[in-house]
């Protein structure tokens, strides 16, 4: 018997294996023939997905090389980090505003409900909190991911000016 691993990459590269088949040497000729059956199952699931490439290789070399470096127990989380940094990237930077009053506040435009604004918490610190149900549920979300990209871009150029507004509107308020 043969057996096949079935590894899915992402867009990082990272290989993760979906299926193993155990396959009798018998039918390996049909090889190809499995592999098209495979592919239009795939496309049932999936429309968007089409195949990049087919490598066979060792399949021992292939589960232990996977298992030393850990990647798999990780997965999941990368792929969530990553799809909300992909999202996060198709908010405009006119979708972002900055309050004038608190520097840790900042609100996102809801890119589904036109008159829906995220309310972002504690924008300078590694800690922040948005209002959004998915980060409700204990994941960073686009709308974090946003911010924090903008004000690395914008630098502290956009912090020194809100604090100077800022110092300048609280001082004029105590004289």
């Amino acid at each position: 018997f043969m057996l096949y691993t079935i590894l899915a990459f992402d867009n990082m590269h990272n290989g993760l294996p979906i299926a193993w088949v155990l396959m009798s040497r018998a039918i390996v000729p049909d090889l190809t023939l499995w592999m098209r059956k495979l592919v239009v199952s795939a496309h049932c699931h999936m429309l968007e997905w089409k195949p990049n490439d087919f490598m066979v290789d060792d399949d021992r070399a292939e589960i232990v090389a996977i298992r030393e470096n850990g990647f798999y127990r990780n997965f999941k989380l990368e792929q969530l980090e990553n799809k909300s940094w992909m999202k996060s990237l198709c908010i405009l930077d006119g979708d972002v505003k900055f309050s004038e009053f608190d520097i840790d506040v900042a609100w996102v435009k809801s890119q589904s409900k036109e008159d829906k604004y995220y309310k972002i918490y504690n924008v300078d610190h590694s800690f922040a909190l948005c209002e959004c149900m998915w980060a409700a549920q204990g994941h960073v979300c686009k709308h974090i991911l946003k911010v924090a990209d903008l004000r690395k871009r914008m630098g502290m150029e956009l912090y020194f000016k809100r604090n100077v507004s800022f110092s300048s509107t609280t001082h004029a308020s105590t004289h």
